[in-house]
């Protein structure tokens, strides 16, 4: 099994959207489409399905692999529609994700972000 590199620091919480609309995709769904990019499972550290889900894809102290320029520094969510489509279930979870992962990182920067 590759090692993946721990991060050193985290500056980052940034929320990605697979930008699929209301379309219902499953965890593999998604990692199949992070798999396409040559990424070994998961790009993110958190998945949020459509219903509300809420699934920790990637140890959250690794780097991640979504955007390069930020990968080192920052935990991801990923996010199942776009951002205007989210589910009341996807708007809860994220809530109590962000809220945890806020108290785990207290001087990180949430923000919302698009993938490259």
């Amino acid at each position: 099994m590759a090692k993946v590199r721990q991060r050193e620091i985290t500056e980052n919480i940034a929320v990605v959207f697979t930008a699929t609309g209301s379309e219902d995709l499953t965890d593999w769904c998604v990692e199949s489409i992070d798999r396409k990019r040559g990424v070994n499972g998961h790009g993110s550290h958190f998945l949020v399905l459509r219903d509300g889900q809420t699934l920790e894809t990637r140890d959250r102290d690794t780097f991640g692999n979504l955007i390069w320029h930020l990968d080192d520094d920052t935990v991801y969510i990923r996010m199942v529609g776009d951002k205007d489509a989210l589910t009341d279930e996807q708007e809860e979870a994220l809530d109590r994700l962000r809220a945890e992962l806020e108290h785990a990182y207290p001087n990180a920067e949430f923000f919302y972000a698009d993938a490259e």
